[in-house]
């Protein structure tokens, strides 16, 4: 095999190594992208989005218990304790850092 490369010859196989890289990356995307990849992740969301579901329905009950006790207090007392109820939900990523925090 040849040890000297011309100029020509480098550039050449420098392009050809660039080409073949380019083709192995679209070869991993194309099977990343694949059904079965995208029906894995699917459904290993599945229980996350689960638990997120049950986190914001919990997060609506206790809002809607603290506007019916505050227009059974205005009701009964003639006046309103709560002045405005407003309610938010975390990320599961900021949920589980919270965890992690005050499990240590």
């Amino acid at each position: 095999m040849k040890e000297n490369y011309t100029l020509e010859e480098r550039r050449i196989v420098m392009e050809i190594k660039e080409i073949l890289q380019n083709q192995e990356s679209q070869a991993a995307m194309k099977q990343l992208m694949s059904d079965e990849i995208m029906n894995l992740i699917h459904e290993n969301m599945k229980p996350r989005d689960t638990i997120m579901a049950y986190y914001r329905c919990a997060i609506m009950e206790v809002e809607t218990k603290f506007k019916v006790l505050n227009e059974q207090f205005s009701l009964e007392y003639d006046r309103n304790p709560i002045e405005s109820i407003k309610s938010r939900t975390k990320s599961m990523e900021s949920l589980a850092k919270s965890s992690r925090r005050n499990s240590s």
